[in-house]
């Protein structure tokens, strides 16, 4: 047995993002379910959004190379909590990392930014945007 070779860690990391974006799918497909039926829970919480995309940015670290794509996250530092289902937005972000991988080659860059201001009292939007380079 042994060390693993560049090549063997690779071809583990990619197996490991399969497997991943196999549950996702899976998990999309119940929840699709869930809703149609009128079931699907929230379990809201405060969420920083920036603990949402670095995770996620390495996640996809490896399918993004495989595509000659470098895939980045740009968050302020200052912004608010949100009041969300982390699972959900998790899942949502998910969707648009992996359809945006299947469909582009280049760059991505993919900016987070929380618009706030004190006027829109509790009220606090998310936007994220995908670029080509």
């Amino acid at each position: 047995y042994g060390p693993l070779s560049d090549k063997q860690n690779h071809n583990l990391e990619l197996i490991e993002n399969q497997g991943r974006r196999l549950n996702d799918f899976v998990t999309n497909v119940l929840d699709t379910a869930k809703i149609k039926a009128g079931k699907l829970e929230l379990h809201r919480e405060n969420i920083q959004p920036g603990e949402l995309l670095p995770p996620l940015v390495e996640l996809f670290a490896v399918a993004a190379s495989a595509k000659n794509v470098t895939l980045s996250a740009a968050i302020s530092e200052d912004l608010p909590a949100i009041l969300a289902d982390r699972e959900k937005l998790e899942q949502a972000l998910n969707n648009l990392i992996t359809n945006a991988l299947e469909e582009r080659t280049g760059a991505i860059l993919w900016p987070l930014v929380v618009p706030f201001t004190p006027s829109m009292n509790a009220s606090v939007r998310m936007t994220c945007g995908l670029y080509d380079a």
